[in-house]
């Protein structure tokens, strides 16, 4: 099962974990997409927060096998940052969201 936990303030989105795998009975195509998507979407907007924006995370951890990666950002950004951060993990969240309701069987969604 992948655990997807979003952390959020009165400001917005200021975190989010993901663990885990998509682990069905037998491993099937389905759960290979799952685990796909929610990896490239998840890398993706990462990537986007540190190497475009150049936001350098308070704690930023990474399974070494796989299978986790924990980014919380810091709570004080300037007023544009803020903006652009926002919009990349509101767009997180929506993919994910959506990723959860066409397979619950595979992966969990949880918001602070």
């Amino acid at each position: 099962m992948i655990e997807i936990e979003i952390f959020r303030s009165d400001k917005g989105i200021f975190g989010y974990q993901v663990s885990g795998h998509a682990m069905g009975g037998n491993r099937s195509e389905k759960y290979d997409l799952v685990c796909c998507a929610v990896s490239v979407l998840v890398l993706t907007i990462t990537n986007g927060l540190t190497d475009v924006l150049k936001v350098t995370p308070e704690t930023l951890e990474v399974g070494e096998t796989g299978g986790l990666i924990r980014c919380i950002l810091p709570r004080e950004l300037e007023t544009l940052k803020l903006s652009q951060v926002s919009a990349l993990l509101e767009t997180l969240v929506m993919g994910l969201e959506e990723i959860a309701r066409e397979y619950p069987q595979y992966v969990r969604f949880k918001q602070d």
